[in-house]
């Protein structure tokens, strides 16, 4: 792992502070952590490392997990030096600008500063042509009852806000504060997914969840109690099992669509319990893909239950399917690919969990729709909807041709209104 001294033989006099791509590990320099106040008797909360030079005791410059999230990036001092919420407007254009000419006209944004962007938008006098859906990105302490119910009166403000501009617009619903963000482990990657059974490339090697399932129960119940339905990270089993634990122990669980993100290996017995308990399957076929290292660390005989996309939807659960940017490629037509054709290093792998064109295509338009509680008004190409479409550059075969995700976006319409033209190709 790199340290703070090779941040500080670039920037000594200013402070750093670097993420991960995956955003479970932060990297700072000597200034950041002078400024925050952290040296070696600071203790990691639970859940999280502060990594330790391990003859010195002196902090290297490695946050993991919580420690990265509740010391760092949680601070006053890291969040009074973003950019406040107008001076973030020209980036969020240029974003739904090159989201627009990928054929994006909905996400769901999982972690941005409830205070800074999406009031600042109500400001505004343009119109964005993105729908968005975005939800609190909480910790332990943000998801007490009385901290939720704080945030639950500032959701119904900004959303009766929104839905008032949206009339002006006559564009259809365009934003929503409308979920909660939970983490309960984190990446295969980096061994700190939480596991029923150790690591297969780690011999006896294991982590626990980043919160206990007494804890996790009472966090979900306090969400749903307010009327938040939960985005649960959960990709090793164990995280898995807990999460879908906590939301069945929820009263109001089938009230609202609660949700599991990404769920990167699981088990045969939890695999059902997504349609029993109406309990919505995230996931990012991309992850997938991309990695190389998923095989060696849970093992041949995990791997069926690694991505089980095909297994779970034929369970009966419902399936969104989504990026997970930017820890990977927004580009749709690369996650269509990689879960249709399922190929790990040019060769197919597991093909028996893999979505047909049919069954990807809906997981990425329709049930997204219906997540958002917007599904019967966008979604499909169906009369009485609103006109968010895409024109692709490509000739449909049958069997289908591996190149889709090469298919370039010609057009781009939200609401009737081209927004994007790429220019048709007549070869």
């Amino acid at each position: 792992m790199p340290t703070r001294q090779e941040l500080d033989a670039i920037v000594p006099d200013r402070p750093v502070v670097l993420q991960d791509i995956d955003y479970h590990t932060v990297w700072v320099n000597s200034k950041a952590m002078q400024l925050l106040g952290i040296d070696k008797n600071t203790k990691a909360p639970e859940g999280g490392e502060i990594v330790k030079d391990p003859q010195t005791g002196e902090p290297t410059g490695i946050f993991k997990e919580t420690a990265g999230t509740q010391l760092v990036l949680a601070s006053p001092q890291y969040i009074k030096a973003l950019l406040s919420g107008k001076a973030a407007l020209p980036v969020v254009e240029q974003i739904v600008a090159h989201f627009n000419s990928l054929g994006i006209t909905s996400v769901h944004d999982m972690w941005t500063e409830l205070a800074t962007v999406y009031p600042a938008l109500l400001e505004s006098q343009k119109q964005l042509p993105m729908r968005i859906r975005f939800g609190l990105m909480a910790g332990e302490d943000q998801a007490t009852l009385t901290q939720l119910q704080g945030y639950a009166k500032q959701r119904d403000q900004l959303n009766q806000r929104f839905i008032q501009k949206e009339q002006q617009w006559q564009k259809g619903p365009q934003f929503r504060f409308g979920y909660m963000k939970y983490f309960v482990d984190g990446t295969l990657m980096s061994y700190t997914a939480a596991l029923n059974e150790p690591y297969a490339d780690r011999h006896h090697f294991n982590i626990e969840p980043i919160t206990s399932q007494p804890k996790l129960n009472d966090i979900v119940k306090n969400a749903n109690d307010v009327g938040f339905p939960v985005a649960i990270h959960a990709i090793g089993d164990k995280s898995v099992d807990m999460a879908l634990n906590a939301i069945e122990s929820s009263p109001k669980h089938r009230q609202l669509i609660n949700r599991i993100e990404h769920i990167e290996v699981t088990t045969k017995t939890a695999i059902p319990r997504f349609a029993e308990l109406g309990v919505v399957a995230s996931m990012q076929p991309d992850h997938a893909i991309a990695g190389n290292y998923q095989e060696s660390r849970l093992g041949e005989a995990r791997m069926p239950y690694s991505y089980a996309w095909q297994s779970l939807l034929s369970s009966g659960a419902s399936m969104v399917l989504g990026s997970d940017w930017p820890t990977a490629p927004e580009n749709p037509m690369l996650q269509l690919s990689d879960v249709v054709f399922r190929e790990y290093n040019g060769k197919t792998r597991y093909s028996d969990n893999a979505l047909s064109l049919d069954e990807a295509l809906y997981a990425y338009t329709q049930a997204p729709a219906n997540v958002a509680g917007w599904g019967n008004e966008i979604g499909s190409i169906s009369v009485g909807k609103w006109a968010d479409f895409v024109v692709l550059q490509g000739a449909l075969q049958t069997p289908l041709n591996k190149d889709i995700k090469d298919w370039k976006v010609a057009q781009t319409w939200f609401a009737g209104e081209k927004v994007y033209d790429g220019k048709l190709n007549s070869k």
